[in-house]
């Protein structure tokens, strides 16, 4: 049951009670005071015939007295006491309650009261106009005669009146005490219903605020990390509430020994901090690397020894830079390398970024060794190569003496052979030179055509032997760059081109100006490269494979890669299996 339907309950219940003791000690009261009304009433009865009474006897001696004196002013209260005594009666007639018989008494009083005042006022008149000395006489006569039988009449109507209303006048003092009784138990009856609502208030408040403290006290313990208060019972919100911040908690403490698990046992150095650079907290590996303890007061642009991080490490939310190779200082003063890669994120409002270090001491020393050993093989063999070269041209020439044909045939697949590892160990001394960043390029404004015309030179006998024909179309373009890195290039794609090339077809040498850069395509009608394999043969070691495929180092296209890339551009392919190949070469105009 949800806290809306409680409250409901809760209020309908306590006003139903509060409401029912009110209306009962209500009705009570209003009894008594209906019955203090009807003493009201009774004892206006009673004084109202005293008053009709004394009336009535005012009117007849104030009559007589005239008779004596002739006095105008008695004649007034003869007039003052006959508009008197019809509205006593009318008053007790319109009452509410006044009886049935109250009502037919009032009226026979009514009846005689005027009757008597007619005659009363007729013998005024009469006596104010008589001149004889007898008027005394004459107006007893009248009185005894005309009023006197009519007064027990009244009398009598007035004692019954008199009669039912004095027993309930003398009521009065007890209709009073139950009256005020009635008052006071009503008056404290409200002054308990609002002390109960006000105390039932509070103890649904108490009750509320009380559940609502156990589940500020379970967050402020799962913040500190301790275990928290069993869960609230019953179905309201409140409880509810609980039991989802018991479940979010274990959910969140999963997830945080999870993360936990995941980040101290990264391989990765990872550092998080502010966006100036500000080291907010390592991780294990972080800590390994720098030696440093995450509460120091460091910036992480004091660590950095070569590199570059912007002050405000302006990265797009989410993003991350490219892996950049840096230099690192460690707490003894010992540096070390690193591939860095920075992601910047948003946390309570504030930018921050992390900071990804991977350790790659172990790898430039295997690429130093690695690049030690290609040039210190690639030159001994380099030396000793061009000698058994220079020999096999001269036994192949009869300088040493006449050689069977047989033996120039054995001859010439030596020097071929020869020539192969020649230009493997060249392509593996260039392919080192560029990986160590020591190869120096010499740029100067070249003319593309020179550049294709010495490239045609050097390959030319090589497709006159196989009958190809090697066309260089006409161009007047220029582009700033190594001339013999181009050449080069062009070279080795001429070569493959007349590899792969049946004899007798054409290989064609084309350069064109595209938008802000110079291509420089090579085509050749061989028999083209499957699709899936072109993004590939520029890689090291890779070549087509294919049942005519010729022996090759497989390091060529990777050099030309290499060379093109440190110009600021780009090599690639367009092949369609059975129509030749266009290899092309891009370059910044």
């Amino acid at each position: 049951m949800n806290l809306l339907h409680k409250s409901l309950i809760f209020l309908i219940v306590v006003l139903a009670v509060q409401i029912a003791g009110l209306t009962v000690s209500r009705y009570f009261l209003m009894e008594a005071e209906k019955q203090l009304e009807k003493v009201t009433y009774s004892h206006k009865v009673v004084s109202g015939r005293d008053r009709i009474t004394h009336a009535f006897y005012e009117s007849m001696h104030a009559a007589i007295l005239m008779t004596l004196t002739s006095n105008e002013s008695l004649g007034n209260r003869l007039d003052e006491i006959a508009i008197e005594l019809p509205q006593t009666i009318k008053e007790l007639n319109d009452s509410k309650f006044a009886s049935p018989e109250d009502r037919r008494d009032l009226a026979t009083i009514s009846e005689i009261t005027l009757y008597i005042n007619d005659e009363i006022r007729y013998l005024r008149d009469s006596i104010s106009k008589s001149t004889t000395p007898d008027r005394f006489r004459q107006g007893l006569r009248f009185v005894n005669l005309q009023v006197a039988p009519h007064l027990d009449d009244l009398n009598a109507a007035m004692a019954a009146l008199h009669k039912r209303h004095v027993i309930i006048e003398r009521q009065s003092a007890a209709l009073t005490k139950l009256h005020d009784l009635y008052n006071t138990i009503f008056n404290v009856l409200l002054a308990l219903s609002i002390v109960t609502t006000i105390l039932t208030v509070i103890a649904f408040i108490l009750g509320v605020t009380n559940r609502i403290k156990v589940v500020n006290e379970n967050i402020l313990l799962y913040a500190e990390g301790r275990p928290l208060q069993a869960p609230l019972k019953g179905r309201d919100e409140i409880s509810i509430l609980d039991a989802q911040f018991h479940t979010l908690s274990k959910l969140l403490s999963e997830a945080k020994a999870k993360d936990d698990a995941v980040f101290g046992n990264m391989p990765v150095g990872l550092v998080a901090c502010l966006e100036d650079g500000t080291i907010e907290s390592f991780n294990p590996q972080a800590e390994k690397l720098f030696g440093l303890s995450p509460t120091d007061d460091l910036r992480i642009q004091s660590l950095l020894v070569d590199g570059t991080i912007d002050s405000g490490i302006d990265l797009p939310e989410g993003r991350l830079t490219e892996a950049v190779r840096t230099r690192w200082v460690r707490a003894d003063g010992t540096h070390f390398p690193a591939e860095m890669t920075i992601a910047k994120f948003t946390h309570d409002g504030t930018n921050r970024a992390l900071v990804a270090l991977l350790d790659v001491s172990d790898r430039e020393q295997i690429e130093q060794l690695r690049h030690e050993f290609v040039s210190i093989v690639s030159h001994d063999i380099c030396s000793p190569l061009s000698s058994i070269s220079t020999c096999l041209t001269l036994f192949a020439e009869d300088a040493y003496g006449t050689v069977s044909d047989r033996g120039k045939r054995r001859l010439e697949v030596a020097e071929k052979e020869c020539a192969r590892l020649m230009r493997l160990t060249r392509d593996l001394l260039d392919m080192a030179r560029i990986e160590s960043g020591n190869v120096q390029l010499d740029k100067t404004e070249c003319s593309v055509r020179e550049l294709i015309e010495s490239s045609i030179d050097a390959v030319q006998l090589n497709a006159s032997s196989k009958g190809i024909t090697i066309e260089g179309e006409p161009t007047d373009l220029y582009v700033d760059a190594d001339a013999d890195r181009v050449i080069q290039i062009i070279v080795n794609f001429l070569s493959n081109a007349i590899k792969y090339t049946p004899d007798g077809k054409t290989v064609t040498v084309r350069a064109e100006e595209e938008e802000d850069a110079i291509c420089i395509s090579v085509i050749d009608e061989g028999p083209g490269i499957p699709e899936d394999f072109q993004k590939q043969i520029f890689e090291r070691f890779r070549q087509v494979k294919s049942e005519d495929s010729k022996r090759g180092t497989g390091l060529g296209l990777a050099v030309c890669k290499m060379l093109a890339e440190a110009h600021g551009g780009a090599v690639g392919v367009t092949s369609e299996v059975g129509h030749g190949s266009e290899f092309w070469l891009l370059l910044p105009a």
